[in-house]
Parts: structure tokens; sequence; C-alpha cells
């Protein structure tokens, strides 16, 4: 295969390609396994690419030329999953590498910044629903409710300011945490979930970010997977230390034997009123609530609201269904495998449902990162331990899904494609079809 000669243009382009993808929510790996492939597929293999979590670094081998691209912004769910489409696009030849600044700026300036309600009213459907998911008593999940309201409030002054940003990990913790204690201490009710607490305030615990960062370091991208890591614990730790200050002010007591993860069903409370526990059945909607209210917040649109809705019932099915067999943790890690399989084939079939951004919302629903926060805020060495556990079993799982998608797309998929070309070479002539687009000027 002849190599196609160097332009900076070409390693701007990619530089873009990878700076929007990782705005997209990638992870370092994924991004430069794409920029690798849609390099292969346009045939510059003297291309080099360094990923960092914000940055991206292109280097021209011959002669030592190097672009470099950060990473500026976060997209909504809606532009991520155009952004996602993008290194399909240019493998196939439907995008011009030359066009990639350009559909990039597109996106981010369509990606404005979440509006004030919208942050409100998704953050009070995410915390009802997270309480509701894990069973919390009646007066906790109305109580959640409200307070998720307020904290949503609050999300939606802080994230207007970049100081303001960086505290609010703190300050919404012990708001929430303070507003649930009184709400304990007023109604009279001092059995008190752990998830109740920490409901208000789930969409910014960052399970995700330390999974993410779990996967790069045992993918080899340990510099950027260390870097994340450092900020995902950084951000469970104020969050604690809000929690601790709220909890002595309120003189706040969590009843930390209401730990468990998903797919440990509970039995209903044998209080009754406002004590009693939603139904078993109730759980579902919890689940699909927790789908609606995050796809609120990032701004997801119709039809990948539903596809998350869809793949969230299917990780709850799945842990439910492994649980039993496998133990709590290790379920975890089965759920996720199969379900981020099936994301992916999702995606492979409908381009538009990408998997980085419908299986995002599994990440709380699987919940190490809130085991993890509630586990050190009452010190039960016990569920540490779980949390832990689940974190490795996650990042397991998703591992051996990932290979498993890469058997098929190198099998199954790839005589798929073949068959799909065949049939429209004739129609639309092989000579397009062949010819890379960034030769066509």
């Amino acid at each position: 295969m002849s190599t196609t000669t160097f332009e900076p243009a070409h390693a701007r382009d990619f530089a873009t390609l990878g700076a929007i993808l990782l705005e997209a929510g990638e992870s370092v790996t994924t991004v430069g396994a794409s920029l690798q492939e849609v390099r292969t597929a346009l045939d510059l293999m003297t291309l080099e690419f360094s990923v960092f979590p914000t940055l991206i670094l292109v280097t021209e081998t011959h002669s030592g030329a190097t672009v470099s691209v950060t990473a500026r912004t976060e997209l909504t769910f809606r532009e991520a999953a155009v952004a996602n489409q993008l290194p399909s696009q240019l493998r196939r030849g439907q995008v011009r590498l030359d066009q990639v600044p350009e559909l990039a700026q597109s996106m981010r300036s369509r990606s404005k910044p979440r509006s004030f309600w919208r942050t409100v009213l998704g953050n009070a459907v995410t915390a009802a629903s997270f309480a509701t998911l894990f069973q919390s008593p009646w007066w906790a999940i109305l109580t959640a409710l409200v307070v998720g309201v307020l904290v949503g409030m609050i999300m939606g002054v802080f994230e207007r300011s970049r100081p303001g940003v960086a505290l609010q990990p703190f300050v919404v913790s012990f708001i929430s945490t303070v507003l649930i204690g009184l709400a304990s201490t007023w109604l009279s009710f001092p059995n008190i979930s752990l998830f109740a607490v920490v409901a208000p305030v789930v969409v910014l615990v960052p399970g995700s970010v330390i999974a993410k960062a779990l996967l790069e370091v045992t993918s080899s991208d340990v510099i950027s997977g260390a870097a994340r890591m450092v900020g995902g614990l950084m951000m469970m730790g104020f969050m604690l230390a809000g929690i601790a200050a709220g909890s002595v002010l309120t003189g706040l007591a969590v009843d930390p034997t209401t730990s468990s993860l998903v797919g440990e069903i509970t039995r209903p409370a044998q209080h009754g009123g406002w004590e009693s526990t939603p139904p078993l059945w109730a759980v579902w909607l919890g689940v699909i609530g927790l789908a609606a209210g995050v796809s609120i917040i990032f701004q997801a649109g119709t039809k990948l609201s539903l596809a998350s809705a869809v793949i969230m019932c299917a990780a709850y099915a799945a842990a439910l269904l492994f649980t039993p067999i496998l133990g709590a943790a290790v379920a975890i890690g089965a759920a996720a495998g199969v379900v981020f399989l099936a994301a992916k084939t999702s995606e492979r079939v409908r381009p538009a449902l990408p998997a980085a951004v419908t299986f995002f919302p599994a990440f709380l629903l699987f919940v190490p990162g809130t085991v993890a926060l509630v586990s050190l805020a009452t010190q039960s060495q016990g569920a540490v331990i779980a949390a832990l556990t689940s974190f490795l079993s996650l990042c397991i799982g998703i591992h051996v899904g990932g290979l498993i998608d890469l058997w098929l797309d190198k099998t199954v998929w790839r005589l798929h494609r073949e068959r799909t070309t065949a049939a429209v070479l004739p129609l639309t002539g092989a000579r397009t079809l062949r010819r890379p687009w960034h030769r066509q000027r």
C-alpha cells in the first residue's frame, strides 16, 4: 500500500477528530483506536498519535512535525452521537477528512450549555428514580425529589463559573445531606437509607470517571488513566467531605445495612405508611426514570432517550439474572459485558445510537461509585470491599464485551460489510468508492 504525501492539514484534521471524540465522552483508548483505523483506511501511515484526556498530538514520523489540539468543551448527548459516527463515515468515504474541522465546529456550536430548568428537572427525576430503584422508604423518595429540585438549582447556578464548578461537589453534597438530615429529624423517621442520602447528588458521583480510568490503565494508557483517576478521586473526596460535614451538623445517622448492589433485591420493609418501601415492580419505574433524568440533563433527544431506557432495562434484567448465580459483585461485570456488547451491536446496526452514549446511564445503574461514596461516609469496611470488587468486575466485564465485539467485527460484521459493498458497487461505481476521499480535492 502506498503512502500519501504528508500535508500539515492532514495532521490538523486528525487532531481535530480526536479532540471532538474526547469531547463526546470517548475514552483515550477508544479515541486512539479510532484514529488508527481512520489512518489505515485513508492511507496516511506516516502519522502517529498521542492521546491524553484533554489533548491530541499528531506527529508526522518523517519530518517530526507535530500538531496539537485541545478538547475544549463537553458535547450534549445528541451531538456526541453525531461525533461518534465520524470515524466510520471517514472510513467509508461518506465524509472527507478536510470536512472534519467544519463539522466539529458545528457540533460545538450546537452543544449549548444546559439550561437552568433542564438541570433542575433532570436532577429531580434522577434523584427520585434513584431512591426508588434502591427501595428507599416513601418519605425518603419524596424528600429526595424535593431536595433534588433544590440541588438542581444550585448546580444550575454553579455551572456558570469555573470556581463554582470546582466547589460544586462539596457544596451540593453538604446541602443535600443537611436537608435530608433535617427532614429525618422533623418527620421522626430515623431509618435513613444510604442511597436516599446520595440520590439528590448521584449525577455528580464520579463512578463513570473512575471506571473509565481503570479501563484506560488496564489498556496500557497508564498516564491518561492515572490522571483521570486522580481527578475522579478528588471529586469523590470533596463529596465525602460534604456528606461528613452535613452529618456532623445535623446528627444524621445512616443505616449501613441498607448498602446493596444492583441485583440484590430486598424485601419490602415491615413498617407501614410513609416508612414502607415501594413494591418490587416500582423498581422498574425507577430504572426508566433514571435513564430519563440523565437524558434530560445531558440533552439526549427522543431516540437516544428511548435507546438509553432500553439499555438500562436490559442492564437491570441482566443483573437480576446473574446475581443469584454469580453473586452481586461478579454479576455486575457479567451484566456490564453483556449490555456493552448489546450496545456496540446496536451501534453497528444503527450508527445514530453510539454505545458511548447509550451505555453511559448504565454506569449509574451499576453504581460502584455510589457504593464507594456511601461506604466511605459510613466507614463500612464490607461496603468498601464490595465497591472495589464491583469496580474491577465492571472493568473486566466491559473488556470482555469489547473483545467479543472486536471478534465479531473481524468476522460477522466484516462479511456483512463486504456483501453490502459488493451490492452497492455496481450501482455507484467501484472507482468512486475505492478512491480515498482525502485525495479528491
